[in-house]
């Protein structure tokens, strides 16, 4: 029997449209199939299902040795002699270590922690569960295997966060040259995010069709030239008549706001400077900068009157308090901090964010503290406790609040 060019190519196409469905039944449909009718292997994840619900229970009241104990009587009832005959009881089995891990870790208890993270990776990859134990390792400075899990998700799907999270690592470890590389990578990836999310409306204005021309009031009426690096950060004084600049090339100017003479040079930081700001009372200056500190400065004669050595990387951002008796600091750390002006002491720290911080301010009142960080989260803190407030979700690289406080942008 002969078959025509059309019959062949027809049944081509037929296998080719099968061949995936047959992949599919092979992998998944058939194993589950042969789990569902293996009694044994049934009824041992039906029990260890219902110690998943104690245990939950348990998690949801905060009861963690009883969650633990509930979770451990599951993992005792699903042996690995019965995870080898299924991939659905070695799903359970895995996902039984990986949640008695979370509560070993809440429960301060970080080496067990990490023996339930790596038993449920070796029986079921997972990334979230390397980006924990990751963590966790980097928590107790076991920084090689931090970074091996690190670079192990990093192969898998590369992004600014874990790239931003492994050069905390060698921060920490102390290898600064692959730290800066790291930071680099992380920094060119947050750059082409930002231009996809521009794109996104077009490039040439937000209303479509090409931007408008600008005005006579979007002509600079001043340009302040004496920085020989990029200006970073800048601040008016209360009374408007002077602004103070921070640049890459590691200095702060004061200048004359009215007709744009240079009036001070600030120098001391031996990095660069990211952000300046001037107290209520124009009387000082604060600056943050990559070399790890908060200095104070005289806003009149430009002398340095504190240098507050706290932070182990860069700070990004300073904010004074309404009343000019506190700075509070945002680094590269992670670390939010407040700041006596008139000691030079901290009076706070907190691990704030999971990403590096960016931008934090103090609200009109004094009495919260607004942060924002790598890890797209927005935070309210208690300015005095310390406390968590609020959290949003969202992007940004800086943020404000409205005269009256209510409001964050």
């Amino acid at each position: 029997m002969k078959f025509t060019r059309l019959q062949k190519l027809l049944a081509v196409l037929f296998l080719l449209s099968v061949y995936p469905a047959i992949l599919l039944i092979g992998a998944f449909i058939v194993p589950t199939v042969r789990d569902w009718w293996n009694a044994e292997a049934y009824a041992a994840c039906a029990a260890a299902d219902k110690e998943r619900k104690v245990a939950q229970k348990h998690a949801s009241k905060r009861e963690w040795e009883s969650a633990i104990a509930s979770y451990t009587r599951a993992i005792e009832l699903l042996p690995e002699s019965l995870a080898n005959k299924g991939n659905s009881v070695k799903s359970d089995l895995s996902d039984y270590y990986a949640f008695r891990g979370y509560a070993h870790e809440i429960n301060n208890d970080t080496n067990k922690a990490l023996a339930d993270l790596s038993e449920s990776l070796r029986l079921k990859p997972n990334s979230q569960r390397y980006l924990k134990r990751a963590n966790l390792y980097s928590d107790i400075k076991e920084y090689d295997k931090a970074i091996a899990d690190f670079t192990k998700l990093i192969n898998g799907s590369a992004s600014r966060q874990l790239y931003a999270a492994r050069a905390r690592v060698y921060t920490a470890k102390g290898d600064t040259e692959k730290a800066a590389a790291d930071r680099n990578k992380a920094e060119l990836l947050l750059a082409a995010e930002a231009q996809r999310r521009l794109a996104r409306y077009g490039l040439d204005g937000l209303g479509g069709g090409p931007a408008p021309a600008p005005s006579v009031e979007d002509q600079a009426t001043l340009t302040l030239k004496g920085h020989s690096g990029l200006v970073t950060s800048v601040s008016f004084s209360p009374d408007g008549k002077r602004i103070v600049s921070g640049s890459n090339d590691d200095m702060l100017k004061v200048w004359d706001a009215q007709n744009g003479q240079e009036m001070l040079t600030l120098k001391g930081h031996s990095g660069d400077v990211n952000s300046v700001s001037f107290s209520p009372d124009g009387q000082q200056i604060a600056s943050g900068s990559d070399d790890g500190t908060v200095r104070i400065w005289d806003a009149e004669s430009g002398a340095e009157l504190h240098n507050l050595a706290g932070h182990t990387e860069a700070v990004m951002s300073v904010s004074h308090s309404p009343d000019g008796k506190q700075i509070v600091s945002g680094s590269f750390d992670l670390m939010l901090k407040i700041w006596d002006v008139d000691t030079g002491q901290e009076t706070l720290a907190r691990k704030a964010h999971r990403g590096f911080i960016f931008s934090v301010s103090f609200s009109p009142d004094g009495k919260q503290i607004a942060s924002v960080g790598w890890d797209r989260a927005l935070k309210l803190w208690d300015s005095v406790t310390g406390d968590e407030l609020l959290r949003i979700t969202t992007v940004g690289a800086a943020l404000v609040f409205s005269p009256d406080g209510k409001q964050l942008a």
